[in-house]
């Protein structure tokens, strides 16, 4: 019987000793997973980032390929706005274009300037007359012309009793102000 009694508690120490083993296996595989789930979603912020990093690395790319096309538009954009407001230029600019499509101009009023970000624009109302086809044409220059205008309003009243069409554009031109900003004080 002692034999047995001795065997007991060997049996017992063993036995409990294979639970803790047991118990102890089950954590360290269930921290290895959460290590293992832990790892994959690293990966995965890191895929992401990688993916993102690539796609501004292509934007970049593609900018630089595309950059002398955006120097000429720049410098064509610089062309078009000019440094200083230059009102007698820029009539000079309209009754030419009128000229060109055959359009009288009437009036031409300036109001005060706005200051933008890096331009200042210069609202000003044109009246003109002349027929449809030079109405088309001048809206064509202001658009596409050497001056950058931007167009807010426009009016046409149609022919009458032989009078012409009469025109009215609320338009801005704008100009950087650089001039003003370079030129020396006094």
């Amino acid at each position: 019987m002692s034999e047995r009694i001795n065997k007991l508690p060997r049996m017992a120490l063993t036995l409990a000793l294979g639970i803790i083993a047991l118990l102890l296996g089950a954590i360290l595989i269930y921290l290895q997973i959460g290590s293992i789930r832990q790892l994959k979603a690293e990966k995965q912020q890191e895929q992401q980032a990688l993916a993102e990093a690539q796609a501004y690395l292509e934007l970049l790319e593609e900018l630089r390929d595309n950059a002398p096309a955006y120097r000429k538009r720049l410098a064509l954009y610089r062309e078009m706005i000019p440094a200083a407001a230059g009102e007698d230029a820029l009539l000079s600019h309209i009754y030419s274009m009128a000229g060109d499509c055959g359009l009288k101009v009437v009036e031409v009023r300036f109001s005060g300037r706005n200051a933008g970000d890096s331009y200042f624009d210069m609202p000003l109302v044109i009246n003109m007359e002349g027929d449809y086809r030079g109405i088309l044409q001048m809206l064509n220059k202001l658009r596409f012309g050497g001056r950058l205008f931007r167009v807010d309003h426009l009016f046409v009243a149609g022919e009458q009793d032989g009078s012409p069409s009469r025109l009215t554009i609320n338009a801005s031109a704008f100009f950087t102000g650089e001039e003003a900003e370079t030129a020396p004080a006094e």
